[in-house]
C-alpha cells in the first residue's frame, strides 16, 4: 500500500505544503490534488471493509523513510 498523505497528515506545516503547491501548481490543480487523495483513501476503505477480516487479528504497519538523500554504505 503506497503512502498517500492528507493535508492532515502533514500537521502543522499543512499550510505551507498547501501554499507550495499552490505557488508551484495553481490552486485548481491543488484542489484535484485533495480531491484525488480523498477518493483514494475512501476506495481502499472500500477495498479492505470487503475482505471480512477479524478485526482483533488485524496489524496495521507504516514504514518510510525521511527524505534524507542515498544511503551510504559503511565499508
Amino acid at each position: 500500500m503506497p503512502v498517500v498523505h492528507t493535508e492532515a497528515d502533514f500537521g502543522k506545516m499543512s499550510t505551507l505544503v498547501r501554499r507550495a503547491y499552490m505557488k508551484r501548481m495553481g490552486q485548481s490543480k491543488w484542489e484535484r490534488h485533495v480531491k484525488d487523495i480523498r477518493e483514494f483513501w475512501t476506495k481502499v476503505q472500500e477495498v479492505i471493509e470487503k475482505l471480512s477480516l477479524i478485526w482483533e487479528r488485524v496489524r496495521l504497519y507504516q514504514d518510510g523513510l525521511p527524505n534524507s538523500g542515498p544511503e551510504v554504505e559503511k565499508t
